[in-house]
C-alpha cells in the first residue's frame, strides 16, 4: 500500500473511533452505575440531584433538588411556575404517582377566551394573563417530599438559590431560547428584564446569567411552605397588578394553593425481572 493509501486508512480510522465516541456520549450506549442516577436536561440540575444522593437522600428528595434547579437553568420547562407528574416505584415494590399538573382558576368560566361572536379572542387562550394557570409545581414537591422525602426540605431547595444568585453561564441552548422569543419578551417588561440585560442586548455564550428575584423566590419557598407562600413573594406581586389591570379574576382566587392527588400507578406483572427503585419526573412550565 502506498503511503498515500496508508494515510487514507489512518483517517478513515480516526474518524470511525470519533463517530463511535461520540455517539456513546449522545446517549447510543447506556450507563451502568451501582448506586444510583440523575438525568435531566440541564447537567447543573442532574448534580443537584446527584448532590442530594451523597448526602445520603433517597430518589424523591434528588427529584425535587433536580426540579427546583431546573428553575434557575431551564426556563423553558424547569418551572415553579408550572406544573407536573411525578411516579415513584420503590425496591420494596411501593409504588404511587403525584399530580400536580396545572388548574384553572377558580374564577375561570368557559367563555373566558371567547368574543361575542364566539370566537378566541386576539389569541388570549395563550398569551397573557387571562391564559395563566394555577401553578402545581411547588404544592407537588412539597407533597412528596412529606410522603416519600429523607432529607430536610430547606436543604433541597439550597442548591437552586445558590445558582440563582451566583448565576449560571449562559449556554447555546439559553442564548438562542431567549433569542427566538424576543418578540414575546418585549411584550412585557418583566420579562425583557429577566432575559435579556439593562441595555437590551442580548447575553454572549459564557457569561453569567444571574436570577435575584427568582433567589428571593426561592428562599421564600425554602423558608415556610405553606398556603400562602405564592401571595408573598415578590414575582408573584408583580404579576398580580398585571392581572388586576386585565383579567377579570379573582388573584386571591386565582392564587390559592391547590390540593395535589397521589395515587397508586397502574402495574403491569413482570416475570424474572428484579425490582429497582426508580423514579420519573416531568415537569411542565406555563406558557
Amino acid at each position: 500500500m502506498t503511503h498515500k493509501g496508508l494515510l487514507k486508512s489512518f483517517v478513515l480510522l480516526i474518524s470511525l473511533v470519533l463517530a463511535t465516541a461520540s455517539f456513546a456520549e449522545g446517549g447510543r450506549t447506556p450507563l451502568r452505575v451501582k448506586n444510583g442516577i440523575v438525568t435531566s436536561a440541564s447537567r447543573l440540575a442532574s448534580q443537584a440531584g446527584v448532590e442530594a444522593m451523597q448526602a445520603g437522600g433517597n430518589a424523591v428528595d434528588a427529584a425535587i433538588a433536580t426540579a427546583f434547579a431546573l428553575a434557575v437553568t431551564w426556563p423553558t420547562a424547569g418551572n415553579i411556575g408550572g406544573g407536573g407528574f411525578m411516579v415513584y416505584h420503590g425496591e420494596d415494590g411501593d409504588a404511587t404517582t403525584f399530580d400536580f399538573r396545572e388548574k384553572a382558576p377558580l374564577a375561570a368560566t368557559e367563555r373566558m377566551f371567547l368574543g361575542l361572536d364566539g370566537n378566541v379572542v386576539n389569541n388570549s387562550n395563550h398569551m397573557g394573563a387571562l391564559s395563566v394557570g394555577v401553578p402545581g409545581t411547588v404544592a407537588g414537591l412539597w407533597k412528596a417530599h412529606q410522603e416519600r422525602g429523607s432529607l430536610p426540605w430547606e436543604q433541597l431547595v439550597a442548591p437552586a438559590i445558590k445558582l440563582a444568585r451566583e448565576g449560571i453561564p449562559i449556554t447555546y441552548a439559553l442564548q438562542s431560547g431567549f433569542l427566538r422569543n424576543k418578540s414575546r419578551f418585549d411584550l412585557y417588561p418583566s420579562s425583557q428584564q429577566k432575559f435579556f440585560k439593562a441595555d437590551g442586548s442580548s447575553y454572549e455564550l459564557g457569561e453569567l446569567w444571574v436570577q435575584e428575584d427568582l433567589a428571593h423566590t426561592l428562599e421564600l419557598i425554602q423558608k415556610k411552605m405553606d398556603a400562602t407562600v405564592f401571595t408573598r413573594v415578590r414575582m408573584q406581586s408583580v404579576s398580580l397588578t398585571t392581572w388586576r389591570q386585565t383579567a377579570a379574576l379573582s388573584p386571591r382566587k386565582t392564587l390559592r394553593f391547590i390540593s395535589r392527588s397521589n395515587e397508586r400507578p397502574c402495574a403491569v406483572p413482570t416475570v424474572g425481572m428484579k425490582s429497582s427503585a426508580c423514579l420519573l419526573l416531568a415537569l411542565a412550565a406555563l406558557r
